[in-house]
């Protein structure tokens, strides 16, 4: 039998993430608060944004943090790219003041995950 690699981690992690959020955010209807313009919306209106371009979230030690993973509406996160000053501001309200500053210092310590420190991270 062939063992996981990383980058199959990474896509688990991502799935399990995703799905966390939504179960972490949503109230008992299926709404939640868009985390950067605030405004009330259903479950298939909303979007899992990133405090960072996801496609960086394994590059440092950011990917490994759930508060930088939260709900955002198509607007937000799509048609205006994750409005990330705004983010930045909501994720500090949300999870307290500073939040985002310690974001961005480990955003820019990169980080070489091992395959051991990804399975911890999904039975998380």
């Amino acid at each position: 039998m062939k063992s996981k690699d990383a980058k199959w981690y990474k896509k688990a992690i991502d799935t399990a993430r995703r799905e966390y959020v939504r179960k972490r955010d949503l109230d008992f209807r299926g709404y939640a608060l868009c985390i950067t313009c605030k405004a009330a919306k259903q479950e298939s209106d909303l979007q899992v944004g990133h405090i960072f371009s996801r496609v960086n979230d394994f590059s440092s030690e950011v990917g490994g943090d759930m508060r930088a993973v939260n709900l955002q509406c198509e607007g937000c996160n799509g048609f205006r790219h994750g409005e990330g000053a705004l983010y930045c501001l909501a994720v500090d309200e949300k999870y307290g003041k500073g939040t985002c500053a310690e974001f961005k210092k480990k955003r820019d310590n990169p980080k070489k995950w091992k395959i051991s420190e990804l399975k911890s991270l999904l039975e998380e």
